[in-house]
């Protein structure tokens, strides 16, 4: 992987990337910078697999950690 990401070949893939989240995402200026759907969301930010046990799968996987209410 490391070797890809340092080729040419990866970091083209990289800047189209860049390019793209640019878009979709003028505002951003860090990661993880979430975005489902088009949209933002900063508690997925924090734990990604909470939110969507909470937020998005269903039905809710035993695998899911407690429901957390936002």
């Amino acid at each position: 992987m490391v070797e890809c990401a340092e080729s040419r070949h990866g970091r083209k893939l990289f800047s189209s990337q860049e390019e793209h989240a640019a878009k979709l995402a003028p505002d951003m200026d860090w990661v993880p910078w979430i975005l489902i759907n088009g949209k933002r969301y900063k508690q997925a930010e924090d734990d990604l697999w909470q939110f969507l046990c909470d937020r998005f799968i269903f039905p809710r996987p035993i695998h899911c950690p407690k429901k957390i209410v936002y």
